[in-house]
């Protein structure tokens, strides 16, 4: 069964909705997703493509949980139709999809034994909400439609954008009347529905002493989507999840391609790195060779020079010994000396010129005895 077991604290949130106990035996609870922000199904209206606000959602829960009566009909039939329940308990959520939701609580009494029959089976799943709201925006300017009655006739802003073309759509904004809850066998909200227990967020925070909603949201045993009477339609939360899952992981294989192709580029990076490297150990080997040889030949260089200036040093150094033996000798003679007056009476002897051995004495009186 789709309905939720009363407990105290169900109870005392129909009491606080309703004024008064009632009689908790005639009736059943069920947890329903009143609306969601995906894109509307009304094909021909204002309303086509269009996405409520998360500000709407919590108006509306707002509205609920301070005692507004919001009736529960069937087929919208508001006004034709005494209502068969009522709702009386509301949260605005955001699905781990990222998309906006209004979960309710409601009630049917026990006059409509059939009717909770059929949701219990799940005959009757989906669910529509009729609401007025404050302002109607356009979803590329948010200009409101609403403050013109000719942009709501022609459902084209004043700027020109025509609702439901293209990128274009209504943005309802606001909960002017939150009118009713009707079951319906195909609602306008994508996702509107009664759920079964594996998709009840609301329920079990009261099954649960001292748990809060938002952690619930985290709790694995919650399912939100799948449609258990309609295995073979295609439920558009779970079209929404799959759509959030292949947008995750789109993001994920290009985060790798862009890691990969880093890599790749760092790879290369190295390459080129270790290929410079070795060339500038072969050129750094090369030069220390180069200096190694130099340094050889220099210091050979240095050895000749050496060697050379050693020779030198010793040729000169006998040189110095034998020019002071030669001084030496010199001093040790006595030397001839020459009166400062010259020698008298010396005059060259003449000489043969065919005979250069000939010498003529006979002029020259250095050579005669002193007459006695």
């Amino acid at each position: 069964m789709k309905r939720i077991e009363l407990n105290e604290k169900v109870k005392a949130l129909i009491k606080a909705s309703v004024g008064d106990e009632i009689n908790y035996d005639s009736v059943a609870v069920f947890e329903a997703t009143a609306v969601t922000s995906l894109p509307l199904n009304k094909r021909g209206t204002i309303f086509d493509k269009g996405q409520i606000t998360a500000e709407t959602f919590q108006e509306a829960a707002t509205m609920l949980n301070t005692g507004s009566f919001v009736p529960l009909h069937t087929l919208h039939e508001q006004g034709y139709e005494i209502p068969v329940g009522r709702v009386f308990h509301g949260e605005a959520l955001k699905t781990p999809q990222g998309f906006d939701e209004l979960r309710v609580l409601f009630f049917v009494d026990g006059t409509s034994p059939q009717l909770i029959s059929r949701l219990d089976n799940g005959t009757i799943e989906e669910v529509s909400v009729g609401m007025q709201f404050k302002r109607l925006l356009c979803s590329t300017c948010n200009v409101d439609l609403m403050e013109d009655p000719e942009s709501m006739w022609s459902q084209t802003c004043k700027n020109g954008h025509v609702m439901a073309m293209g990128t274009n759509h209504i943005k309802p904004d606001g909960v002017a009347n939150f009118r009713e809850l009707s079951l319906v066998s195909k609602g306008a909200s994508n996702g509107a529905k009664v759920l079964g227990a594996q998709k009840r967020l609301l329920a079990s925070a009261y099954y649960k002493e001292g748990s809060q909603l938002a952690a619930s949201l985290k709790d694995p045993e919650f399912v939100l989507f799948g449609s258990p009477t309609k295995p073979t339609e295609e439920d558009p939360m779970l079209v929404a999840e799959l759509q959030a899952k292949l947008g995750a992981a789109t993001a994920e294989v290009e985060t790798l391609k862009a890691s990969v192709a880093e890599l790749e580029a760092l790879k290369a990076d190295k390459v080129a790195l270790e290929a410079a490297a070795e060339t500038a150990k072969t050129e750094a080997e090369a030069k220390l060779a180069a200096l190694e040889a130099e340094k050889v030949a220099l210091e050979a260089a240095a050895e000749t020079a050496k060697t050379e200036a050693e020779a030198k040093l010793a040729a000169l150094e006998a040189e110095k010994v034998a020019l002071e033996a030669a001084q030496e000798a010199q001093l040790s003679v006595r030397p001839f000396k020459i009166p400062l007056g010259g020698i008298p009476n010396l005059t060259a002897a003449k000489t043969d010129v065919t005979n250069p051995n000939s010498v003529d004495l006979s002029h020259s009186n250095a050579f005669k005895s002193p007459k006695r």
